[in-house]
């Protein structure tokens, strides 16, 4: 039987590879003992890499691959070596066997050129690489970690390339595919390997893993040990390598390459700015993810390295740099929020960790009990937020991210800005509160200012929380407290407006919400308020016409009728003597009484208040509530007061023609005076159009008698309404009622007066005769002739019914004498004298057709004009002898008996002479009452 000592070295080689491959490290220890001159230290390692079972756990071999790393001697053979499986192979074969095993290098192929390295961590890093290929991860730690202090470049290619592979693969995303290897996290580098380290937990994360911080447990444990090798990764990227020639050609031209913006850092200081970036770029799109790992992550201190110990490979003042470069990208991280609800929360926590960070004082956004931040307004930062905010550079080199008291400030107020605005309603981010308040533009600072007051409107506060809304409304102006009073422009987000106008739009919102007293004693009662009253009074009547405006009903119990009965009534006793609050009053008065009558519009719109106010001509409303209210003629009084109450309102009450329009303007009681006429006339034309003749009659009779405007006292003013709308008015009415001819006749008989004789038709006759007279007495020179048409007509209606009546009564008495026996025709012919002059009489001047209108209205005013008092009746019965063409006889158709002469005969003779003597007015012969005696 051969020796140990007498096999040869191929013999001892195949032995050592036989022990190797079966894992019997004790015998292989052995063999190295016994044989010591047939192994080198390089081939041992070499036999191990090649032959051990990758599954052999590593502290069964790493000992001993150390002991011959390090040409330690072996110890003596703790077990006896059996050589049986070679002692009968000759001498030939085993050389040959031994030539055919190939071994692997100690080095791994990616560090063959790599001499800064000793034996032993060559082993390590090349054992590494086989047990993941191996998918043996888990064993490496269990390989390396027991010898991190026997190199620097082994304990830190562990920290940055195995622990953050082990992380990933075997206890953060275990699940997650692809899984990762040794060699493809080797190749990361710069913001390529800072994506890929953070996209898992981007794409895995749920709401569960957010709330477990996942952004910052991946950064702390997957990044941070990843960065620690940075400086080595720099130093072997920009090391001296051979190329191949393929390897040169497709390798990019320095034209092609980007530019490093780290390039001038060392390798951990560029590879943590570039997670700044990461962060700035995820807040974009997902700032809850961000604002989470940064609640939960201090900085690139805090970091988890496993068991490799602590972090020193950066310097004090590197440190401190990276500090600041991180509560610089917070703040570039607030700026670049987006304009959503949850904007003004992720702001107010960023900012909680730039103030714990940074060691500032915390702000009011955060801590009730502090002090509101002051901002100065000449900071070069303040001036230039827009053009900062605008430009392409990144905001963590900017002076608006610098962490100095006047840039914090500022960020401080901008947060604080959108905090306030956005529980107000108007949800801002903070880069856009700081545009708004940089660019200065007032009608966009008003649009913001109207839109969060509007929006307090929606909700029910009481009046302790609409006065802390006024003091943060003042803050968004001043964003400097103290600094408002005296002041009429500031500096904060609002700070454009005009300090009254703001107030101004606080006060109205007050009024809208119903916080009255408040109002009262903030803007009336405090003796630095800080508006005008008369600011004040007109505010508020603007508030109550916004609420008249806006009210689909005009009844004052309901609605925005109700809301601004309501501030009139709490504010009049405030303004006693404000004509302004007296026109309000008549307005709500009138709406409210025409809400009681249905009134449509054109294209069937219903009537709402606003309609009054934008109407050019308010009474021609009253037009339409005649016209669709059946019978609302007989509400007379009542329409009347809304029409004087419309004019009281300062609406206007006149025709809006071009003539009146260049009349001087009348005082309040000759504008109701003419509407009240006007709207008498409306009444008129309502109850002829109804058929109802007696009540259009007794209207223009009564209520349009010219002796009452004589009665009004006489001013400058009166004196020239009398002569134009009221007269106007009286004039046609009278002929519009004159005119009047009733749809159904019979309809008459029902109406006229049963007291009276005189048959109906002969009454109406007298009626509409005794209105056209009056028609006359007002009607100007030019509707003369019309009016005097239509009394032709009447007059010869008259005639035919007076004919037709004597024929009657001529008819009855010849029946009746005819049927008594023996009678005798008794009838003798009556004739009429003649009214026309004869040559024997006495001649006199012609007469104007005015004196004829006026002779004829004074001859029968005492019974034409019942109301009118005696001594103005007594002399119309003297102008009538007068100018008078008195009738001569009695005649058959006579009703009064012999003496008396008939109302109508009267008027007839009168209207009829006149017409007859007119033609010598025509040719301008002198009157016969202008005559010398």
């Amino acid at each position: 039987m051969v020796h140990l000592t007498q096999l040869s070295r191929s013999h001892c080689f195949l032995l050592a590879a036989q022990y190797a491959s079966e894992a019997n490290i004790s015998a292989f220890s052995s063999l190295r003992a016994s044989r010591p001159e047939c192994f080198d230290a390089e081939l041992l390692l070499r036999i191990l890499l090649t032959f051990l079972s990758e599954g052999t756990e590593p502290g069964r071999y790493t000992p001993l691959a150390r002991d011959i790393a390090h040409l330690r001697p072996s110890e003596e053979p703790t077990v006896e070596v059996d050589i049986s499986a070679v002692d009968e192979i000759s001498d030939g074969v085993a050389k040959k066997r031994a030539k055919r095993l190939v071994l692997v290098p100690v080095r791994h192929p990616s560090r063959s050129e790599d001499d800064t390295l000793d034996t032993f961590t060559h082993f390590l890093i090349h054992r590494a690489y086989q047990l993941d290929q191996a998918g043996l991860l888990r064993l490496t730690p269990c390989l390396i970690t027991p010898y991190l202090d026997h190199s620097s470049y082994l304990r830190t290619w562990y920290t940055s390339i195995v622990l953050p592979l082990v992380r990933v693969n075997l206890e953060f995303y275990p699940d997650v595919d692809p899984t990762w290897t040794v060699p493809v996290i080797e190749t990361l580098f710069g913001r390529e390997g800072v994506d890929a380290l953070l996209a898992k937990g981007q794409t895995d994360h749920n709401e569960d893993e957010r709330d477990g911080k996942v952004a910052a447990r991946d950064i702390k444990a997957l990044v941070g040990p990843w960065v620690y090798g940075s400086n080595e990764r720099k130093r072997r990227r920009v090391g001296p390598k051979t190329e191949t020639r393929s390897e040169s050609e497709r390798r990019p031209s320095l034209i092609q390459q980007s530019v490093d913006p780290y390039e001038g850092l060392s390798g951990i200081e560029a590879d943590w700015n570039r997670v700044f970036d990461w962060l700035q770029e995820t807040a974009v799109k997902d700032p809850s993810y961000v604002v989470d790992s940064i609640d939960d992550w201090s900085g690139p201190n805090n970091v988890d390295l496993g068991e490799s110990g602590g972090y020193g490979a950066l310097t004090q003042e590197q440190a401190d740099a990276l500090d600041v470069q991180y509560v610089r990208s917070m703040v570039a991280v607030i700026y670049g929020l987006q304009n959503d609800a949850s904007a003004s929360g992720i702001a107010q926590r960023l900012l909680r960790r730039i103030e714990t960070l940074g060691g500032f004082e915390p702000s009011a956004a955060l801590d009730p009990n502090a002090k509101l931040p002051r901002v100065a307004p000449d900071s070069p930062i303040v001036q230039d937020i827009v053009r900062t905010l605008n430009s392409n550079s990144n905001l963590r080199n900017t002076a608006l991210s610098e962490p100095t008291p006047d840039a914090i400030s500022l960020l401080q107020a901008c947060v604080l800005s959108s905090s306030m605005l956005g529980a107000m309603g108007h949800d801002v981010s903070v880069a856009n509160a700081a545009k708004i308040k940089s660019r200065g533009n007032i009608q966009e600072q008003l649009a913001v200012l109207e839109k969060i007051l509007h929006s307090r409107l929606s909700i029910r506060l009481a009046e302790p929380e609409w006065i802390s809304i006024r003091e943060k409304v003042l803050w968004l102006w001043s964003w400097n407290p103290e600094d408002v009073k005296g002041v009429q422009h500031s500096n904060g987000v609002l700070g454009a407006i005009d300090r009254a106008m703001l107030e101004k739009h606080v006060l109205k919102t007050f009024l809208t919400a119903g916080c009255y007293q408040s109002a009262i004693r903030t803007y009336l009662q405090e003796n630095d308020s800080p508006l005008e009253r008369g600011d004040v009074e007109a505010t508020v009547l603007a508030a109550i016409f916004t609420s008249y405006d806006n009210a689909s009903n005009g009844n004052k119990t309901r609605g925005g009728m109700k809301k601004a009965t309501e501030i009139l009534a709490i504010f009049r006793p405030q303004f006693r003597f404000s004509e302004g609050l007296k026109r309000c009053d008549a307005l709500i008065s009138a709406t409210h009484a025409l809400s009681f009558y249905s009134l449509t519009l054109q294209h069937a719109v219903p009537f709402q208040p606003v309609s009054i106010r934008v109407s050019g001509d308010p009474l021609a409303l009253l037009g339409k509530v005649f016209s669709q209210n059946p019978k609302s003629y007989t509400k007379l009084d009542d329409l009347i007061s809304i029409a004087k109450n419309f004019v009281g309102a300062g609406l206007p009450s006149d025709s809006p023609d071009e003539e009146h329009r260049s009349r001087p303007v009348p005082d309040l009681e000759t504008k109701q005076f003419a509407a009240e006429m006007r709207v008498t006339g409306m009444a008129i034309e309502a109850a002829l159009a109804e058929d109802d003749f007696e009540t259009a009659y007794s209207y223009v009779v009564n209520r349009l008698n010219p002796q009452q405007e004589v009665d009004r006292p006489s001013t400058p003013s009166t004196a020239r309404a009398r002569k134009s709308p009221a007269d106007d008015i009286a004039w046609r009415a009278a002929l519009l009622a004159g005119k009047f001819r009733p749809s159904d006749p019979s309809t008459f008989a029902i109406h006229a007066s049963a007291a009276t004789s005189t048959p109906p038709s002969l009454r109406r006759l007298e009626q509409r005769m005794e209105l056209l007279s009056q028609a006359l007495l007002l009607a100007p020179p030019s509707a003369l002739a019309e009016v005097l048409a239509v009394w032709r007509r009447c007059e010869e209606e008259m005639t035919t019914l007076l004919a037709q009546e004597a024929e009657a009564e001529s008819s009855f008495n010849d029946r009746a004498d005819r049927r008594i026996p023996g009678g005798f025709d008794t009838s003798a012919a009556f004739v009429q004298p003649r009214r026309e002059v004869g040559r024997g009489a006495v001649e006199e001047a012609p007469m104007g057709l005015f004196d004829v209108a006026r002779g004829a209205a004074a001859a029968f005013s005492k019974t034409a004009f019942p109301l009118r008092g005696g001594a103005n009746s007594s002399a119309a019965g003297e102008k009538g002898q007068v100018y008078g063409h008195e009738r001569e006889g009695s005649g058959a158709s006579g009703s009064d008996g012999e003496g008396t002469v008939r109302k109508r005969d009267m008027v007839a003779n009168a209207v009829a002479g006149g017409l007859a003597s007119g033609l010598g007015w025509v040719l301008g012969t002198t009157p016969v009452q202008n005559q010398p005696k």
